[in-house]
């Protein structure tokens, strides 16, 4: 199962691809939602984890280019951010039932999160 993380930040990048690597998989990272949008129109990923906030086109905005061109399911996207409960990026993704985790998260509560998504995955193969 293909993965693309995409983040701005290039030191959460780092960690977070450490630790999906851990997991397994083959892993891809980009900083910017132009360059997913790229990287996804010419390779087929299984998986999306992407921030809300970046520089350039939005979270949100990568997401809904992503869903209204079907180049990844919406149960196979998780959103990492760090954004308030409260926000209204927040009420967006949780209205179009997208997983998400707040940072600071653990690897733990990542762990969590990816099966999650490879049990909506596995379920609706």
């Amino acid at each position: 199962m293909r993965t693309l993380l995409v983040d701005d930040d290039h030191f959460f990048m780092t960690l977070l691809s450490t630790l999906m690597r851990k997991s397994g998989g083959p892993i891809e990272a980009v900083y910017d939602g132009e360059a997913a949008l790229k990287l996804l129109r010419s390779e087929r990923f299984d998986f999306l984890i992407t921030d809300l906030l970046m520089e350039g086109m939005s979270g949100i905005e990568l997401i809904q280019r992503v869903l209204s061109e079907q180049l990844v399911d919406a149960q196979n996207i998780l959103v990492v951010t760090a954004e308030p409960e409260s926000s209204a990026s927040l009420d967006w993704v949780r209205n179009a039932r997208i997983q998400y985790l707040q940072k600071p998260f653990t690897a733990v509560q990542l762990g969590k999160a990816l099966r999650r998504i490879s049990y909506n995955k596995s379920r609706c193969a």
